[in-house]
């Protein structure tokens, strides 16, 4: 008798030999970690190291400024007054000091007035005496020196080791001191305390003036083929890895303020990784060790383990497929064996539900067919058919497999002018549970269209929507009867508003008319009663100023003057008025229209400060009636010139202008008035409208009447702030098109 634990005791080795592998995943993954934490730390380190080098190397400058700056204000301040005194105080500050190597005192001239070095160097001062430096490759740079300006690096005469030389301007002269950097290599050795940390410091040319490795400073390498170092002489500094040959190299570079040099630090990384990349590959040998392990024990049990296993696999694909009668030899193992007698045992429950569900369904397809509509089931998911009854073969001529075998039939088959309505709004609002009542229509396989009323159920799975239940019902016939009672209530309506717009129309035409019918009589009887009066106020204004003589008529002139204009003002209201009720027929003659507009701008009294623009360009001949047109042009250049009145002298300006513009001859006056509010704009031709404070209102209606009893028109456009410009139109003769006549 086999052991029941048998299978226990297999897969518990199994599981045992499978743990190692995490373990050993785990081992990996977090000395890769450790090895990028390492990584990220040195590019830190280096990153810190380069700034620190940077703010030594600034503070170190920003020192040997400050000292020749001291010397320079004690120079300038008149201090040293003894003769040869300066020249002792320069040689002090040149023996107390560690980097300065000489300085030297230059006159407006550039030439050497007094200098300072260690003459334990074996130099000696009257060699340097009034030497001439004005050819200094430093003041070729900068021809006009007035602040501290520090040189390119340079190797000294003096040591054979890099320097640089500041300049100081004092007075009208210069103090010139050449400063060792042997310093500064002395730092970079403290700064560089691993065997595999490089430190350097590059001038803006790309040299190296200072290195923690003495043989590169005697070298004076060149950096410049350097990326980063490029880089950093034009902008901030960087931290980037360099392959250097078959060595990769982290560079960091941190600006230095005072000169515009580079601060550098190089580390040589694979050198720096080299134990954890030990470590790294000896926990990689263990996976694989552990790996082939587990491999060589799952294929040893694999035979005694799986073939059980894969003929319950089998029988069970058999019972999916309807195959009932289950049957498994004995295994081995009493947990499968246990499995294999479960399995028969549902098995044979599972075929007794399936008749029983197979009974049902018959029943309840019946059902649904009996229904006098079309039942239906969609799972939302896959947008698929799930069922469809008989009854839409009756309904549509469509069978219920083309349903079920393409997701897109029913989108397909809504009418065009219902599909956005139905097949996008329709089913985002089904979704949102908004909309369970559609009414469209559904086009049958015989082309036609059928009203169908579909009623949804949605069904539910917690928070998401999955199935559609519905029934398409044919409501042609209720559509066609609303479709005739819309028809019939349509055409009354129709019918209605057609008439009431006619009323209206006769209404308003009435009124026009009663109004304009008042206005002529009473212009006729105005034009009678007031003219007479008018006129003999006007004969005793006249007499009233011949009789009292140039002496005494200074002190009514302007009452006088006012009364007149006043007159003259009254009767000029008064013939508006008139033209307006009495239009006469115009008396057509060819008018080149260029001349004749000249000739009407030029009898003009123009008021002061106006600027009138010409351009009479149009080259058109047009029938027309001189008076009446002349009539027109004045009142339009007037209300333009009115309109102007309330901007400064300097803003009056008036465009005139002729063109032809297809069929007709335009005459366009621009100005740069207030303009006219967009809402009054619609009222500008209604008689006696009028937005002045003076004047009747019948300009614009009196322009409108003379243009169109030359057959053509007038146009207005206007910008509030801006100005108006009015358009006059007449039609060319259609006998010349080129404007002979």
């Amino acid at each position: 008798m086999k052991m029941p634990a048998t299978l226990r005791r297999t897969l518990s080795l199994h599981f045992l030999l499978v743990a190692i592998l995490p373990a050993t995943i785990f081992g990996l993954v977090a000395i890769g970690l450790l090895h990028k934490h390492l990584r990220a730390g040195i590019y830190e380190r280096n990153r810190q190291l380069s700034a620190e080098i940077a703010a030594n190397a600034d503070q170190f400058l920003a020192e040997v400024e400050h000292s020749l700056k001291t010397v320079a204000g004690i120079i300038a301040s008149g201090r040293v007054v003894r003769d040869g005194g300066i020249d002792d105080l320069l040689e002090t500050v040149v023996r107390e000091s560690s980097w300065l190597e000489s300085i030297y005192l230059l006159d407006s001239r550039r030439h050497v007035r007094n200098l300072g070095f260690d003459e334990r160097d074996g130099l000696r001062r009257d060699d340097y005496r009034d030497f001439d430096f004005s050819n200094h490759a430093l003041f070729r740079q900068y021809p006009v020196i007035d602040r501290p300006v520090w040189s390119d690096s340079f190797v000294s005469l003096m040591t054979g080791e890099p320097a640089v030389t500041l300049v100081i301007p004092v007075g009208d002269g210069m103090l010139f001191g050449n400063i060792s950097l042997r310093s500064l290599s002395q730092h970079l050795t403290r700064f560089a305390m691993d065997s595999l940390d490089s430190c350097a410091i590059i001038d803006h040319l790309g040299t190296l003036v200072a290195s923690s490795n003495p043989d590169l400073t005697a070298q004076r390498v060149n950096f410049s083929d350097h990326p980063a170092v490029g880089r950093t002489l034009h902008g901030d500094g960087e931290t980037v890895l360099v392959r250097q040959g078959d060595r990769e190299v982290l560079e960091s570079t941190a600006p230095i303020r005072h000169t515009g040099w580079v601060a550098w630090v190089g580390v040589d990384m694979g050198e720096k990784m080299v134990p954890v990349d030990h470590v790294r590959n000896l926990l990689a040998w263990i996976l694989v060790a552990a790996l082939l392990m587990a491999s060589g024990v799952a294929l040893l049990d694999a035979k005694r383990l799986m073939m059980p296993l894969s003929v319950l696999s089998g029988q069970a694909g058999q019972t999916g497929s309807g195959n009932y009668d289950f049957r498994l030899p004995p295994s081995g193992f009493v947990e499968i064996d246990g499995l294999a007698a479960s399995l028969q045992a549902m098995s044979h429950a599972v075929r007794d539900r399936e008749q029983l569900l197979l009974d049902s369904e018959q029943r309840f397809r019946q059902l649904v067919n009996s229904i006098d509509g079309v039942v239906w089931e969609l799972d939302i998911p896959s947008g698929r058919y799930l069922f469809v009854s008989e009854r839409s073969e009756q309904m549509f001529g469509y069978a219920s497999s083309l349903w079920q075998s393409d997701p897109g039939f029913w989108a397909c088959h809504v009418a065009a002018e219902d599909a956005e309505r139905v097949v996008i709004r329709g089913r985002h609002s089904l979704a949102l549970n908004e909309m369970r009542n559609l009414e469209y229509r559904f086009i049958a396989a015989d082309g036609r269209p059928v009203w169908v009323r579909d009623l949804v159920t949605i069904i539910w799975d917690e928070h998401e929507p999955v199935r559609l239940l519905g029934v398409m019902i044919d409501i042609s016939d209720r559509k066609r009867v609303e479709e005739e009672l819309e028809s019939y209530r349509a055409s009354l309506e129709e019918l209605v508003a057609q008439r009431t717009r006619e009323l209206q129309a006769a209404q308003d035409e009435l009124v026009r008319k009663e109004r304009l019918a008042i206005l002529g009589q009473l212009t006729a009887t105005v034009s009678h009663e007031i003219r007479n009066p008018l006129g003999t106020v006007a004969n005793s204004l006249y007499m009233f100023r011949e009789a009292l003589g140039s002496d005494c008529l200074g002190r009514v002139e302007r009452p006088l003057a006012l009364a007149e204009r006043s007159v003259e003002r009254c009767d000029g209201i008064i013939g508006e008025l008139l033209d307006f009720t009495r239009r006469r027929t115009p008396q057509f003659e060819p008018l080149r229209i260029d001349d004749w507009l000249g000739e009407v701008l030029d009898e003009m009294i123009w008021p002061d400060g106006v600027r009138c623009c010409r351009r009479l360009e149009s080259g058109t001949v047009v029938q027309g009636d001189s008076e009446s047109l002349r009539r027109a042009v004045i009142n339009v250049v007037n209300n333009a010139l009115q309109a102007m009145e309330g901007k400064p002298a300097a803003e009056h300006l008036l465009d005139v202008v002729t063109r032809r513009q297809d069929d007709r001859c335009e005459i366009v006056v621009s100005d740069s008035g207030e303009g006219i509010p967009e809402e009054l704009m619609d009222r500008i031709f209604e008689p006696l409208f009028s937005t002045k404070n003076f004047g009747v209102g019948l300009g614009v209606p009196i322009i409108r009447n003379i243009m169109t009893d030359h057959g053509g028109g007038v146009e207005y456009r206007s910008r509030v702030g801006e100005g108006t410009t009015v358009t006059l139109w007449l039609p060319l003769p259609a006998f010349a098109p080129n404007g002979d006549v």
